[in-house]
């Protein structure tokens, strides 16, 4: 499943400035990296941040509330 950079930083419960940093730090791969509207795969986010990943369910959820 492939999330927009900002429910990806939602997922793993940081913000948007701390998931860019994370970006180059962890080595987290983005998908259409040179494009306006990158995104991540959940499949990475998992590895990087394992069971402190939220599900996108929840974070959509809250979105919509």
């Amino acid at each position: 499943m492939i999330v927009s950079m900002s429910d990806a930083a939602k997922m793993a419960e940081v913000s948007r400035d701390t998931f860019y940093r994370h970006i180059d730090e962890k080595k987290i791969s983005i998908i259409d990296k040179d494009t306006p509207r990158p995104k991540v795969d959940v499949a990475e986010l998992r590895r990087v941040y394992g069971e402190k990943l939220k599900p996108l369910e929840e974070v959509v959820t809250a979105k919509n509330k």
